[in-house]
């Protein structure tokens, strides 16, 4: 009976910080990490998009968000680990890491722009007009006065639920907003969590819509198309 027993269970990694016991009310004894501890020992192991996805959410602003930790604690937690090689990984994505991004959707698009060797966009870009902010764009690239916008499912197949608005209503905006981007003279890309997955058509994509290339691509390997696996579904 659990109520009866004590069971110790220990996760082995890499990261040399302390690892207490924690007792909980059903008497099981379960020894855990913190998640300084956690960090370490994960985030050089994850795909390059998947760290970069973690680290910005480490990162983030939001209000909501818990257990932030700063990029010099990240670099910290970066130095402790004994490889070179896992040092080099986690420093390449704590590097890359934007606090700036908003969902999973938006820093993995973002890892896969740089996957890809296109040009890492801006974040977070107002777009003025003669009457103040005609909107808030998730990506720009301002070389070519080209704004980018994920487009997770949840915006529309949980309309009602987070807005009170239909999903026609829902485009409807979508499709005003855009044209009053476009009004102004910039150009509008849109992407979707599934063409993530499909790294050729994105590319391509990009490619019609004047994405800039990268001046300088990423000189890790770790960077490269080689991580495109297993994707997730994402949503905004």
């Amino acid at each position: 009976e659990p109520s009866r027993r004590q069971w110790t269970i220990r996760r082995t990694g890499t990261h040399p910080g302390p690892q207490p016991p924690h007792t909980y009310r059903l008497g099981l004894r379960l020894r855990v990490q913190d998640l300084d501890g956690l960090l370490g020992d994960t985030l050089h192991r994850l795909s390059f998009s998947d760290a970069v996805v973690v680290a910005d959410q480490m990162l983030s602003e939001r209000a909501d968000a818990p257990y932030l930790r700063s990029k010099g604690h990240l670099e910290e937690l970066c130095a402790l680990l004994p490889k070179a090689a896992q040092r080099e990984r986690m420093a390449t994505a704590v590097a890359f890491a934007d606090h700036r991004s908003e969902s999973v959707g938006e820093s993995f698009s973002r890892a896969v722009i740089a996957q890809l060797g296109f040009e890492v966009p801006d974040l977070q870009f107002h777009v003025m007009g003669p009457s103040g902010e005609v909107a808030r764009t998730d990506f720009y690239w301002p070389r070519r006065k080209l704004v980018g916008e994920f487009d997770g499912h949840t915006k529309y197949t949980r309309a009602r639920e987070l807005s009170g608005k239909s999903v026609s209503e829902v485009v409807a905006e979508e499709k005003a907003r855009e044209d009053r981007i476009r009004e102004l003279g910039y150009g509008v890309i849109r992407w979707e969590g599934d063409e993530l997955t499909r790294p050729e058509r994105l590319a391509a994509k990009f490619l019609r819509a004047g994405v800039p290339r990268a001046r300088r691509l990423p000189a890790q390997t770790w960077v490269t198309r080689s991580n495109f696996g297993g994707l997730p579904r994402l949503s905004r």
